[in-house]
């Protein structure tokens, strides 16, 4: 059972085609609305994009569609970039991929243009694979973005042009897609990936692995990793089973809290940027939850196992969707906002009511 009520009443756009992936942009000078870029796969091997601003009233949010662009080839999930920039993998009709950054601001006044800017591509001849088993995982405070299949990592600078190539050992029973994220210090200097039941901290300095994890088997496939946004020891999995981890980096022992958070598998998760003991889950059985995670993050440093596993209290939960949830992201501007995409063509957006933060925060 939920601890509060439910969330306010969404507003949903209706794509008419699948929706896979959903990032926020940074925001730009003092503008206070948010805005997310959502792709979708179109038919006959094309990817639409849309821009959505999002601006939070009391206890609702508006939202406004304000462009509309069609990539010709299939796209990866796309990642927020610094001063509004994004970018995703496209894979061709010949299955050549490339790493592509796009500008949706107008240089002038960092309003949002009316097309979408291609500023940059880089052929990534070396994945060996096809765009379902690479990853694109961008750091959003450096100019860093990494590329992962099944056995290579790649580091490309897209503003001083250079790259870093790295063999991974190949991991058996690797079903699923590589997932991982880059540690929130603003150095750029460690990435953590997740590849079947394998979970590895990479320092890029030194170009080795500096921290293996534990997985069950019981777990099942590790399918998302996210740090949390203002602790950059804490990392949080979701796997196949339906199961929540969290780690504490500093400790390479088992995880300090784990539980059932979906009956299915569990696709994206993420921590809220401003209240990071907000978190919310996402997966295949088409649910929306939210976390409150108080007790974990009051929590002293561990630097080892710990002997009573922290609570977790479900806030609220939003089932509007029809089929699998692909993607979910919170509000940066307006941090009570949080939007989901899904397989449903749907693109939603609703905010935590001022009575339910009043309920959670004092």
């Amino acid at each position: 059972m939920s601890k509060y009520d439910e969330l306010s009443t969404p507003v949903i756009y209706r794509a008419g085609i699948p929706l896979k992936s959903l990032t926020a942009l940074e925001p730009v000078g003092e503008d206070h609305h948010d805005y997310f870029v959502v792709t979708g796969d179109e038919q006959r091997h094309g990817t639409r994009v849309s821009v959505y601003r999002i601006h939070q009233l009391v206890d609702t949010v508006e939202t406004q569609c304000l462009l509309e662009a069609k990539l010709e080839g299939s796209s990866s999930d796309v990642e927020a970039l610094k001063d509004g920039l994004f970018s995703s993998i496209i894979e061709t009709n010949e299955g050549t991929l490339w790493l592509n950054i796009y500008n949706v601001m107008k240089e002038q006044d960092k309003t949002v243009s009316e097309s979408l800017e291609t500023k940059s591509s880089i052929r990534l001849d070396n994945m060996g694979t096809s765009l379902n088993y690479v990853k694109l995982i961008a750091d959003g405070s450096t100019s860093q973005i990494a590329t992962v299949s099944w056995d290579k990592l790649s580091i490309h600078n897209y503003e001083n042009n250079w790259n870093q190539n790295f063999h991974l050992t190949p991991q058996d029973c690797c079903y699923w897609r590589p997932c991982g994220d880059w540690q929130p210090d603003n150095t750029g200097n460690h990435l953590i990936i997740g590849r079947g039941q394998n979970v590895q901290l990479w320092d890029i300095r030194s170009q080795d692995t500096c921290a293996d994890f534990g997985v069950f088997p019981s777990f099942g496939q590790i399918l998302v990793l996210r740090y949390f946004p203002l602790r950059q020891h804490f990392v949080m999995a979701g796997f196949s089973s339906g199961k929540v981890v969290v780690w504490d980096t500093r400790s390479y022992s088992e995880p300090i809290l784990s539980w059932n958070a979906h009956h299915h598998a569990i696709l994206d998760l993420k921590s809220n940027w401003s209240h990071e003991r907000l978190v919310a889950t996402c997966g295949t059985d088409t649910i929306v939850h939210i976390w409150d995670m108080k007790e974990l993050l009051s929590m002293p440093n561990t630097n080892g196992s710990v002997k009573k596993q922290p609570s977790y209290v479900k806030c609220s939960s939003l089932e509007y969707h029809s089929d699998t949830i692909y993607a979910l992201e919170w509000g940066i501007s307006n941090e009570f906002t949080i939007a989901s995409v899904g397989c449903d063509g749907s693109f939603i957006t609703t905010t935590i009511p001022s009575f339910l933060r009043d309920k959670m925060f004092t």
